[in-house]
């Protein structure tokens, strides 16, 4: 489970919590706070005595549930439960959002800079931090 949202009443008092279902995608809104120990802008914190079921597909979450930012909640939902998949990841940042460096953008690059241009010695290109491997 993920973190989504608290919201907070006039006296900055928590009134509710928003939680996302790692497996389903359900936003859960949890209304009885009194499950929680601690709640934060990002984080909250489960009672060990409680916990958080799924009404959809009954994924339990406990403990610290964090907020999980860049979240690509349909590529969980789609490879649910397969983690052998083959998923390149920057080698910089770990982000997924790669692709691959074209044959002509390779020549492109070749003939522009030669055995210098970075794009003819690597395969592939991170789209959030720039780093190419």
């Amino acid at each position: 489970m993920f973190f989504d949202k608290a919201y907070f009443d006039e006296n900055g008092n928590p009134s509710e919590v928003d939680v996302i279902c790692n497996k389903c995608g359900k936003i859960l809104e949890i209304e009885d706070i009194n499950i929680f120990q601690k709640i934060y802008n990002d984080y909250c914190i489960v009672k060990e005595s409680e916990k958080i079921i799924c009404s959809s597909c009954s994924n339990i979450g406990m403990g610290t549930i964090k907020y999980k930012q860049n979240y690509n909640l349909e590529a969980s939902i789609t490879n649910k439960g397969n983690s052998n998949l083959n998923i390149p990841k920057c080698i910089t940042c770990g982000s997924t959002n790669v692709q691959k460096i074209s044959s002509g953008k390779k020549v492109l690059g070749g003939i522009a800079f030669g055995l210098f241009s970075s794009d003819v010695r690597n395969t592939m290109c991170c789209n959030n931090c720039g780093c190419k491997w």
